[in-house]
């Protein structure tokens, strides 16, 4: 990785550059580029706030056992022409089902503006965007492993307030920067709302397909989200989080995890996910149909082959028994 970028070959052996961004990795472009080993890290964020780090391409190629289906397509395999039909859909959370973007910059507005902080911006947005690209550079430090959880969280408070001019904010205690965070974290849990599609579109999925979550986030933390905005009745205990688990997305294991926890095989099972490398591609190598919810309409020329591309939740059903 240098400078927060990291090159991938997939299966299709077109190379494409990925970012790691703040929820997990994105798509960054596709381009001409040399072959070269590509050694991904995903890493597992521990109880402790430790992280191990495993070669993601070796865990993707990884069966899981306890829902390894015979003649499961391995790493680089799509979900098979003839496979058994879907009957159970996983579903990711952040932007997916929840507009975590939104309360995201809602939340920062509000705590800069409550610590009468706003002033250092030439307006809101500029605080919005400066908050983002620092989330960004830091949850990459996370996702490779360099940093725990805790850590990167301090980082962005400490770099963000150094923007807005505070003098010693590079200086200031962990105990300081974690209340910062704290508060600005108070905001955003109090302004979650799901998409205006994900609740209709779950319960009418809810009558005909068993239904999960695979995140990458912890898992008391997701099961509030989902409360929160009323969709954790839909999934009841079929909740698998990196955290916990052990590996991020798009390791192989947590998807599989996910079937687990559905009582379902491999290629009975679709993932539904906003991120395209880590949702979309992770699940197709991991042998699960793959569907991008591509809500924000990014360009992407060249879809990988098996991947279903879909604009809203609502489109959903269609690409499922199609």
């Amino acid at each position: 990785m240098r400078n927060g970028f990291v090159r991938l070959r997939v299966k299709s052996g077109k190379p494409v550059v990925i970012r790691v961004r703040s929820y997990g990795f994105e798509l960054g472009g596709l381009h001409k580029i040399r072959k070269i080993p590509a050694v991904v890290r995903t890493t597992s964020p521990g109880e402790d706030g430790q992280r191990r780090s495993t070669p993601a391409l070796q865990r993707m190629g990884r069966a899981s056992r306890p829902c390894d289906a015979a003649g499961m397509p391995g790493a680089g395999a799509g979900r098979r022409r003839g496979s058994r039909k879907v009957r159970g859909i996983l579903f990711d959370v952040d932007d997916t089902l929840v507009d975590q973007s939104t309360s995201a910059q809602e939340a920062l507005v509000a705590h800069v503006t409550e610590a009468d902080l706003l002033g250092a911006f030439s307006n809101a947005d500029e605080a919005v965007t400066i908050w983002r690209e620092i989330t960004e550079h830091h949850y990459a430090r996370y996702l490779m492993g360099e940093v725990t959880l805790r850590a990167q969280r301090h980082a962005r408070v400490r770099d963000f307030l150094t923007q807005a001019g505070v003098t010693g904010a590079q200086d200031m205690s962990d105990e300081d920067a974690s209340a910062w965070y704290s508060a600005y974290a108070s905001h955003k849990h109090s302004r979650y709302i799901a998409f205006a599609d994900a609740s209709p579109s779950i319960a009418r999925l809810a009558a005909h397909y068993r239904l999960g979550i695979v995140s990458n986030s912890s898992l008391a933390h997701q099961r509030e989200k989902l409360r929160a905005v009323g969709l954790l009745s839909f999934f009841r205990d079929a909740v698998v989080c990196a955290r916990q688990h052990g590996a991020a997305k798009p390791a192989s294991s947590i998807f599989h995890a996910g079937c687990a926890l559905l009582g379902l095989r491999v290629g009975e099972v679709a993932h539904v996910g906003d991120s395209y490398l880590t949702d979309a591609v992770g699940a197709r190598l991991a042998g699960l149909g793959a569907v991008w919810l591509n809500r924000r309409g990014r360009n992407l020329r060249d879809p990988a082959e098996g991947i279903r591309v879909i604009r809203s939740l609502y489109d959903l059903p269609a690409v499922l028994t199609d």
